[in-house]
């Protein structure tokens, strides 16, 4: 589980502003990584069994249900010691056996059940479950054989409500939790049906099915029915679920106040498509280079043999035919400078991408010219050829380039001002987003989706549709980590008033030609006393 970050900021809206516009990717790829291991690989039988239990109640196949059940925990099923819950799967199965007859001897086969496995129950689960089980005995007998069988009975109906009871119950019993990230997705999901935004399109999202409908069964702690909450605990509740304030303070009777898992049972109302999700993390995985990463931590072949989607992905990459694989090799070898090897993976690949790609040839030209400034003094000449050859002959094709032409000669005078420069990592990610600009290719499916919904999340917060979430901290923590670097910087402000000293037309003038931002610009002044001369001469040196 993420580390939880208790002082996440004052507002969601300052964590997810310009989600859309810019992810930090290597906090997406860990959290894919964690998603995958939870959802697939040992350690998430529990969440999964809990999970065949859910689909087998609401199937109607209520004996598969109680088999997972009692083999949850080694056989001993613990968690059908709970009577309540336990009559109540056995009167749905009733109920099961009476919609299902079509004959004499199929319905007396739903009565001797009801006989000899209920009726016993019935006398000890709980004080009203007499009264439920006569209820049931009713509705069986006036039903009949008639049309509206399924509707007297009301089986389908109770199943829903049941099956999340059931799949709650398993999950508390083992600790197993939900991954951050099908959380996050399932509460960004909720707001976005209640608010119906267009900006948000369908094409690229994973399919969530309606919500089971009541999901807790009634508290039984004395005193628990009729204990309040504070307003400022039900209502980012209420809103962080998308449930009204009556089902939100039941939530927290049935926890104890315990906000936190209350908004987990809530969200956990949604079930998503998880062949689509499968589908997303694979596609992540594929594009983003997962599968030949941290192998000594996680085994992707392990994910693989739980999910069809990883499984084929995995193949693909292994046998060496994906263009993604292809892509991500030339992004390796580009980021550490060696551009020759970077363009002959590409040309093999795609013949002719470099050529007719003056941005991507840029790109793995500049980067060949950051890795011989890492190398030192000595190799500061062959990267101030390529800047001057090399990268001044890309610009004349493509003029849109001159701001990355700019940027890489501020990087240049950092570096005669001491600075150095460092491998910030981001190097194989500007590669490869140029080879997807290239091929005429998007982002990922899943970075899409995310940032797309955090931002319609941010436009909330900010017009105060939904309240503060700082309350619940998974979410909070979740949502923080994906915030891209720009937007965290973008987020500190103006430099201090004590660095301001500068005219602001000259601030201005040298922000315009460096095409950087405002704090940049103070900085280099800051480095040459305010000479906007000096400074616009290092930065074309």
């Amino acid at each position: 589980m993420a580390t939880v970050t208790r002082n996440a900021g004052a507002s969601m809206a300052t964590v997810t502003r310009n989600a859309g516009a810019s992810m930090d990717l290597e906090a997406l790829d860990a959290l894919v990584v964690r998603t995958a291991r939870e959802l697939y690989c040992k350690g998430s039988h529990s969440r999964t069994v809990s999970e065949r239990a859910r689909e087998s109640v609401l199937s109607g196949d209520v004996l598969s249900a109680l088999r997972w059940a009692e083999h949850e925990k080694g056989g001993s099923g613990a968690v059908l010691e709970d009577k309540r819950l336990l009559f109540k799967l056995k009167k749905q199965h009733f109920l099961e056996l009476a919609l299902a007859a079509d004959g004499t001897e199929d319905l007396e086969l739903a009565l001797r059940y009801c006989r000899e496995d209920l009726a016993p129950l019935a006398l000890e689960a709980y004080p009203e479950a007499y009264d439920e089980f006569k209820s049931a005995m009713f509705a069986v007998v006036s039903a009949g054989y008639g049309l509206d069988k399924a509707e007297k009975l009301g089986a389908a109906e109770g199943r829903p409500s049941l099956a999340a009871a059931l799949s709650l119950a398993m999950r508390k019993e083992t600790g197993a939790r939900e991954p951050d990230l099908l959380l996050l997705l399932r509460h960004l999901l909720l707001l976005r049906a209640k608010f119906a935004n267009d900006d948000v399109g369908d094409e690229h999202l994973p399919l969530a099915e309606p919500t089971d409908g009541a999901f807790l069964l009634p508290v039984e702690t004395p005193g628990a029915s009729s204990q309040v909450f504070p307003e400022s605990v039900v209502l980012p509740l209420r809103d962080a679920a998308c449930v009204t304030s009556r089902e939100a303070t039941e939530a927290l009777r049935h926890f104890g106040g315990d906000v936190e898992s209350a908004l987990e049972s809530e969200l956990l109302r949604v079930r998503l498509n998880e062949e689509e999700i499968g589908e997303l993390i694979a596609e992540y995985a594929t594009r983003r280079g997962l599968f030949s990463r941290d192998q000594s931590e996680f085994l992707w072949a392990e994910a693989a043999a739980g999910c069809p989607a990883i499984a084929s992905a995995l193949a693909s990459w292994e046998d060496g035919t994906g263009r993604e694989r292809a892509a991500r090799d030339a992004a390796e070898a580009a980021a550490a400078g060696r551009s020759k090897e970077a363009e002959a993976v590409l040309d093999c690949a795609f013949p002719g991408l470099v050529a007719r790609s003056p941005r991507l040839a840029f790109e793995i030209k500049r980067r060949e010219l950051l890795g011989l400034m890492r190398g030192g003094k000595q190799q500061l000449q062959e990267a101030l050829d390529i800047a001057r050859g090399d990268l001044r002959d890309l610009v004349d094709r493509d003029p849109g380039l001159m701001s990355d032409l700019k940027r890489t000669m501020a990087s240049l005078v950092f570096y005669n001002k001491g600075a150095g420069v460092s491998d910030d990592g981001e190097g194989e990610v500007e590669v490869a987003r140029a080879i997807a600009e290239a091929l005429g290719v998007g982002p990922p499916r899943l970075q899409s989706v995310l940032g797309d919904l955090l931002e319609l999340q941010a436009k909330l917060l900010e017009a105060d549709e939904i309240l503060c979430l700082d309350k619940f901290e998974r979410l909070v923590s979740t949502a923080a980590s994906l915030r891209s670097k720009e937007a965290a910087e973008g987020d500190e402000g103006e430099p201090p008033e004590e660095v301001q000293r500068f005219e602001e037309c000259t601030i201005l003038t040298l922000m315009e030609f460096m095409s950087s931002t405002r704090a940049r610009a103070i900085e280099l002044l800051c480095q040459h006393d305010g000479n906007l001369e000096q400074c616009l001469e290092t930065v074309f040196v």
